[in-house]
């Protein structure tokens, strides 16, 4: 029975992995509180509208620095989702649910194309299933919280490239997520090409004419109303854009406070009971906390024993190989963002660096089979990880603290006392 369970779960263990993963963020999702918060408002009247036909957005939401809007994709990738649940606000959430999940499954097929090792692929989409970060921005639908989905489908596709594969489907899709992502936030606009820059530079990618010629035509596509709206405001958010770049990027006295934020995403992602800026979760001590301190315990004792005892085989193997374009892609996905952000003179904020997610996670699952390699005890260390996330999740007060049973009084009553457009509903439409 054992075995044949074991078997079924290997065999499917992609949609097991997919199944936990909805499951996990669609817990307690008619309680979350992100109603309270004006650009749900905002988010709301402006796919409402687009379903009743009222208005077409030609931007999405505004960018809280330089005056610049983002594109409107994000606006018209969660209509579907609205239009299913008949205008229930819920249906927001699901859309970035949908993501989240969708997000899983391209690292599990990513993580494969650059290891070749099932393992690590399921281990790193196990990880991420159980991240508490990755379930909390699932719950709060926001342009940055779709970066992971769109940009680990625009670099499968584009490892895809690296390999050899110039068809015109994998072509054709590799536009389409680029021109998806590069419409939620700044850094993807900045990141995503340097990246394919440096794919077509250091791998042995084939670009011909018809490549070329796919990409950017099925890129265009997706751009296409807000490529009008720039011609139609002659450049306007590109001309801010650039003026932001001009004033926020360069030398600055704030590069140690930025590596912080990042050292801190690192810390936060993995484990955020421990980090209050990414901590979503009120930890009171309860049962759980008992295996937890003796894991730790036997853990720490056995490393120190076979360090005083001389057991440590600093030349075992841990098998991990990766090929040449997840080098590529991992190194100027990470030192690109890495380098923006540094010389960038404002305070990095945490969704700034949901670009980067989840990095942390290939690198645990990394870390996972390294050590396996080297200790017997690894599954002391998969199971320690595992507690945190239960014990995270037991915690996990924030979906319980709200109720959308109140939001249409609150939407009526903001709508008959605001100007939506003053929190961001797009101002230029089509009628």
């Amino acid at each position: 029975m054992y075995l044949q369970l074991k078997q079924f779960l290997l065999k499917h263990d992609l949609a097991a992995i997919l199944l936990l993963a909805f499951c996990l963020r669609l817990l307690g999702i008619q309680h979350t509180n992100d109603v309270v918060f004006p650009e749900f408002f905002r988010d709301y009247y402006s796919v409402s509208s687009i379903i009743r036909g009222t208005s077409f957005p030609l931007h999405g939401p505004p960018s809280i620095l330089g005056g610049f809007h983002f594109g409107p994709f994000y606006y018209y990738y969660l209509v579907p989702f609205l239009w299913l649940f008949r205008l229930h606000p819920v249906g927001l959430i699901i859309g970035s649910i949908a993501a989240s999940v969708g997000s899983i499954y391209f690292l599990y097929k990513l993580v494969y194309l650059w290891f070749r090792d099932y393992s690590i692929a399921r281990v790193a989409a196990v990880l991420c299933t159980l991240s508490i970060y990755s379930v909390r921005m699932s719950n709060y639908v926001s342009n940055p919280n779709l970066l992971p989905f769109f940009v680990l489908w625009f670099f499968y596709h584009l490892t895809l490239l690296a390999d050899g594969n110039d068809t015109w489907p994998n072509t054709v899709l590799l536009g389409l997520s680029f021109g998806c992502a590069v419409q939620l936030h700044v850094t993807a606009m900045i990141v995503l090409p340097l990246v394919l820059a440096s794919v077509l530079l250091f791998t042995k990618a084939k670009v011909t004419t018809r490549s070329v010629v796919v990409f950017f035509s099925s890129a265009t596509a997706v751009l296409g109303p807000y490529l009008y709206y720039e011609l139609v405001t002659r450049l306007d958010e590109v001309r801010r854009l650039v003026h932001l770049g001009a004033t926020q990027l360069g030398a600055h006295t704030g590069v140690l406070g930025n590596l912080s934020a990042l050292y801190r995403f690192a810390e936060g992602t993995l484990v955020p009971a421990i980090n209050p800026e990414y901590s979503y979760t009120y930890l009171e001590p309860n049962y759980l906390y008992y295996p937890l301190a003796v894991g730790v315990l036997v853990l720490a004792g056995s490393l120190v024993y076979k360090l005083l005892r001389h057991q440590f085989d600093l030349n075992a193997s841990s098998n991990i190989h990766v090929g040449r374009p997840g080098v590529v892609i991992l190194i100027s996905w990470i030192a690109s963002t890495v380098a923006i952000l540094l010389v960038y003179r404002r305070f990095v904020r945490y969704y700034y660096l949901i670009i980067l997610w989840p990095v942390p996670m290939i690198a645990l699952a990394l870390f996972i089979f390294w050590f396996k390699a080297h200790f017997r005890m690894y599954y002391l260390v998969i199971g320690l990880w595992l507690l945190v996330c239960l014990l995270e999740l037991y915690s996990y007060e924030t979906l319980r603290s709200g109720s959308w049973s109140e939001f249409y009084s609150e939407y009526s009553q903001i709508r008959a006392t605001t100007n939506i457009t003053e929190i961001g509903a797009p101002g230029v439409v089509v009628h």
